[in-house]
């Protein structure tokens, strides 16, 4: 859990001496500058060059200020959250939970000496932001959310919400500010949404301006005019359109001028054409302002390229989803149907683009908490459903891929998002193997079951056993904790078919109308829990 640290300072906890070794330190800043940075630049180059250095320094860390202290051990835990387990054993001889483990809860210590509550200084602003984002996906959604908010109305305090140029601030801070701002803003929608609700901080009237189209070469703490922005991408654009969609759908307006808010994906007000006008106002601008310039042998133009398109299919997805017509998908026809399963499979497509290509790899740890597990399961129920037509060839053939591409989703421990997903393609695959057995020419040729669902049922039923057997554990201080991946209205059912009714936990059949194609409903699944942890 987040915060436990914080909130339980250990008076004689000596923060200078938990430092790792020169060398360690050094790899982890420079798996920082390489993996991490340019994602979301909140600091400028130089900053980070002078600190790394100081930390390079003989007993440099021992005259570190508790906010550095704490800034330089986020940079490690978010360092350590970019690397996989083999890269970790490798380059830093430990496993990657013990070393994420020890530097939060060091790095929670090092918040606690910056008095955390009520911090409003540039660094320690930083290093919780550094910590918040290393913990999505690692640590319970609700804690952190919990402290973004203290986080961002600390910023407020400081007046980070109102722009530098009003306040006679130096171009050089107005940037810095600007920068932490509106990095503040995504951070608090990635764990809202994650939490099933969207921060009224957005949809406030406040006046912070995006950052520069510039590089750091162009700005510095001596000048007195603001620099001209640049044409095309710079090492700000990663981060700089995900703030550019978020200010342009806070000038969203109903037709009588009030504003539409963050909600307008779901609002039954809206029309379907209207809402499709929106979203390509979206995409028209991402493509004017950052995509057009996308160069594809360049990684970090590839991460930016991909990811803005798989957000935009994400957004059409939405809007296709029966929640947001209030209906059942049962209700809805084939055309329907299948335009939202070819919007589900340009989503994995997407992602299968991002975990495929050598040359992002770096990258990779940031698309993890973006994959869209709804869209996955949705092409499942599909592949039942559809496990006799032309498309299935199609939905199997990206599901290999899919597997093939991202490892992480075969890693059952610790994701029981990923145990239930399997349970779903194993009774899609029985589906297919049944349809394919009765109308194939050949009596004794039997369906091959596709390698990766093979492998895919050793690792559930080796986990199953697993689970069994290890009981609740508990977390002792300082531990890095598995993502509360509770459902806010029921719980998780087990994927289970039996008479036509899709079952649940306690062994009760679904009383909701089955699709009258399959006896796999859609209808049954818990779409609050698979919407809320996008």
């Amino acid at each position: 859990m987040a915060l436990q640290s914080i909130m339980c300072r250990e008076p004689c906890f000596n923060v200078a001496r938990r430092h790792p070794t020169k060398q360690d330190a050094m790899t982890m800043w420079d798996i920082f500058i390489q993996r991490v940075h340019p994602l979301g630049k909140i600091c400028f180059d130089w900053e980070i060059d002078r600190l790394r250095a100081r930390t390079n320094t003989d007993g440099g860390s021992n005259v570190f200020t508790f906010q550095e202290h704490a800034f330089v051990f986020a940079v490690y835990l978010i360092s350590v959250r970019s690397l996989s387990e083999d890269e970790c054993i490798k380059l830093l001889r430990r496993s990657s939970s013990t070393l994420f483990s020890d530097f939060q809860m060091v790095c929670e210590q090092a918040l606690s000496g910056c008095n955390f509550f009520c911090a409003t200084d540039m660094t320690t602003l930083q290093a919780a932001m550094l910590y918040i984002s290393a913990g999505i996906e690692r640590m319970d959604t609700k804690s952190l959310w919990s402290m973004m908010s203290i986080v961002v109305r600390n910023a407020e305090r400081s007046g980070f919400h109102r722009d530098g140029t009003l306040l006679g601030l130096s171009p050089c801070e107005t940037e810095r500010r600007r920068r932490v701002w509106w990095q503040l803003q995504h951070l608090d929608l990635a764990l809202g949404v994650r939490s099933g609700s969207i921060p009224l901080t957005l949809s406030a009237s406040w006046d912070a301006r995006l950052p520069l189209n510039i590089e750091d070469e162009d700005i510095g703490p001596h000048m007195r005019e603001t620099p001209k922005e640049r044409d095309g991408l710079t090492s700000m654009t990663a981060g700089l359109w995900t703030y550019w969609v978020l200010e342009e759908q806070r000038s969203f307006r109903y037709k009588d001028g009030s504003r539409l808010g963050f909600f307008w994906l779901a609002d039954k007000t809206l029309t379907r054409t209207e809402k499709d006008n929106l979203i390509g106002r979206l995409e028209a601008g991402l493509n004017q302002r950052y995509l057009q310039f996308c160069d594809p042998i360049r990684p970090r133009d590839m991460v930016t390229h991909v990811l803005a398109r798989s957000f935009i299919c994400g957004m059409r997805r939405v809007i296709l989803h029966p929640l947001t017509y209030n209906g059942r998908l049962s209700e809805f026809g084939e055309q329907h149907r299948n335009e939202l399963l070819d919007v589900c499979i340009r989503g994995l497509e997407y992602d299968i683009a991002m975990q495929s290509n050598p040359s992002i790899r770096h990258f990779r740890w940031r698309f993890e908490g973006h994959f869209q597990w709804s869209a996955l399961v949705y092409v499942l129920i599909e592949a039942h459903r559809q496990c006799g037509t032309p498309r299935a060839e199609r939905i199997w053939s990206v599901l290999s891929d899919l597997y093939a591409a991202n490892h992480s989703l075969s890693e059952l421990p610790g994701d029981r998002r990923k145990s239930y997903v399997v349970e779903l393609l194993i009774k899609a695959w029985k589906a297919r193997e049944r349809y394919l057995s009765e109308n194939q020419h050949n009596p004794f040729q039997q369906p091959q079951q596709p390698t990766f669902l093979l492998n895919l049922e050793r690792k559930l039923s080796q986990h199953s056993e697993a689970s069994k057997a290890e009981g609740p554990s508990k977390r002792k201080l300082g531990e890095a904790e598995t993502p509360d991946l509770t459902p806010v209205k029921k719980p998780v059912p087990a994927a289970g078919i039996q008479n036509g009714n899709l079952q649940v936990d306690d062994g009760a059949p679904s009383s909701l109308d089955l699709d009258p194609f399959a006896d796999f409903n859609f209808d049954a699944i818990d779409w609050s829990f698979w919407e809320s942890v996008q």
